[in-house]
């Protein structure tokens, strides 16, 4: 630890210790359909249960609302407008875990995402 001088102090701080019951994680995908040819659909929904301990969370998904701790759904439609556009809608709904308490400790971030996607 750095020492301490008359214009800078320094203390040293600690992360949460590892509370090695929270070391679930779960993630269910399911998909309908396909995208392939002009006029086609695909529906897509996706579970996710992520315990505070259970991944590296800098290193797992990045559009969900947090990488650990967090409970989250995905619900997904996509339209092959032509041979090469596709349109796609994506929605994201979730909230951080809230363990040993009766109350939800946020509301839902309900996040939309809407993309041209142009395959060449």
């Amino acid at each position: 630890m750095p020492a301490n001088t008359s214009t800078a102090t320094f203390s040293q701080s600690l992360s949460a210790p590892c509370n090695s019951r929270q070391r679930r994680g779960y993630w269910a995908e399911s998909r309908l359909g396909g995208a392939q040819e002009k006029g086609d659909w695909q529906f897509a929904y996706t579970r996710m249960f992520i315990e505070r301990e259970a991944v590296n969370s800098v290193f797992n998904a990045s559009d969900i609302r947090q990488g650990s701790n967090v409970s989250q759904h995905r619900a997904e439609v996509f339209y092959q407008a032509l041979n090469n556009v596709q349109l796609a809608f994506t929605g994201f709904l979730g909230r951080p875990l809230n363990f040993g308490k009766t109350t939800p400790p946020e509301n839902i971030l309900q996040r939309y995402q809407f993309d041209v996607i142009y395959k060449f």
